[in-house]
């Protein structure tokens, strides 16, 4: 039994990579080259700029709850209670309409009204993708996930034909968004909830806003490059940038869904995890990040060459430094979802905290010095940093379990 239960893992591991690349290769090899190509490097820097603000402020609303869902629902079942996470999926979608528009007027004041509704409407759909899709993940459905991808990234695809048509760069992210939420209105129940307060609420929010908090520094942080960037140095070097970790930024897709599965069955389990599993994790996890950003050297130098050629010289300088800290910080995902299931909530916010302050502080402090390599720099050091915090608070966590 325990041999089947560990196939069913290694299966499914699989399959939610496989989902996720889906989409991580049409994002990275079609429909993001095609808007380079179609744009100034300094434009396509500002879109790169958008898209950050939109994944940062509608992914760590709605996956935070996608998790506090996951998290809490034995305990729900168990006591066969209904309801709450509609209504907090409520007062999460109206923040997530103010941020963002607050975040189109300061940053794109000058953009025409139908490109910020739309941009709006991205971020609402994009929300709802990141939170109904728990639906699968309470069932361990992984089937599922990759059905839904699949017709996600169908959605991408549409839209980057509809792109070689229209100006609007927006619509191609609008209708893969569009794709998804049909594909999950139709098969979950999650949206036909009642909206009902129960005496649960209170813990679940207060959980859930921890959550937000941690998972709000943690997408600001995986997306504060182009915040920092932009500013000081300008659009067009976002763009090389973006062009430099291309490749190391594919990890995230292998490494998130990982990590997702993990924590799917450290919920669904009574036991917990030893404290020499957890140490054999990091090794791993260690081992495999310096396998990838080997992997990475090769092959970005192709790729870069191939799909954004104009940004090859100035990025590949950048290559080993940059991936080196994209990779660490991804594969730190995978034993922070270890301690996220067996630490207190607030410590997610303080090990963010931490890592916020040395990679905002240090990328400041090196970008204004040595422009972009300094940053880079930076970035690799705040990895190191994090990933030590994380093993630190694992090792305290369960030597006291």
């Amino acid at each position: 039994m325990l041999l089947n239960l560990k196939n069913k893992i290694y299966s499914d591991i699989i399959l939610n990579i496989i989902s996720s690349g889906i989409v991580a290769v049409l994002l990275q090899f079609l429909v993001y080259p095609l808007l380079s190509k179609n744009s100034s490097a300094n434009n396509f820097g500002e879109i790169l700029v958008m898209m950050g603000a939109i994944n940062i402020i509608a992914v760590f609303l709605g996956n935070s709850l996608n998790n506090i869902r996951l998290i809490f629902e034995k305990e729900y079942y168990e006591e066969n209670v209904i309801g709450d996470f509609s209504v907090i999926l409520i007062i999460a979608g109206i923040f997530n309409v103010l941020l963002i528009s607050v975040t189109t007027a300061l940053l794109w004041s000058d953009q025409p009204l139908l490109g910020d509704l739309l941009l709006i409407s991205i971020s609402v759909l994009t929300m709802l993708r990141a939170y109904l899709s728990v639906s699968y993940r309470i069932k361990l459905d992984y089937i599922k996930i990759l059905q839904h991808n699949l017709i996600y990234g169908a959605g991408l695809s549409l839209g980057a034909v509809v792109l070689q048509f229209s100006d609007a760069w927006q619509l191609v992210f609008f209708i893969g968004e569009t794709f998804s939420i049909l594909f999950l209105v139709i098969t979950t129940e999650i949206l036909r909830e009642p909206l009902k307060i129960t005496h649960k609420f209170k813990n679940t929010i207060k959980q859930y806003i921890f959550l937000s908090i941690s998972n709000l520094i943690k997408n600001t942080l995986l997306y504060i490059d182009r915040l920092i960037i932009f500013p000081i140095l300008g659009g067009a070097q976002v763009a090389v940038f973006f062009a430099a970790t291309v490749i190391g930024k594919m990890s995230i897709f292998i490494l998130n869904p990982i990590s997702s599965v993990m924590l799917s069955y450290i919920s669904n389990k009574n036991r917990k995890m030893t404290l020499k599993e957890f140490c054999i994790v990091n090794v791993t996890v260690l081992f495999f990040s310096m396998f990838t950003t080997f992997f990475t050297l090769i092959v970005s130098k192709y790729v870069l060459n191939l799909l954004y050629a104009d940004l090859y010289v100035e990025a590949s300088s950048l290559l080993l430094t940059a991936n080196s800290g994209v990779i660490l910080l991804a594969s730190s995902s995978i034993t922070q979802a270890i301690v996220l299931k067996y630490s207190s909530t607030y410590l997610q916010v303080v090990i963010q905290l931490v890592h916020g302050i040395f990679y905002i502080g240090g990328g400041l402090l090196m970008i204004t010095d040595y422009g972009l390599k300094g940053f880079c720099i930076a970035l690799l050091l705040s990895a190191v940093t994090k990933f030590l915090l994380i093993f630190g608070v694992g090792v305290v966590t369960l030597k006291k379990s």
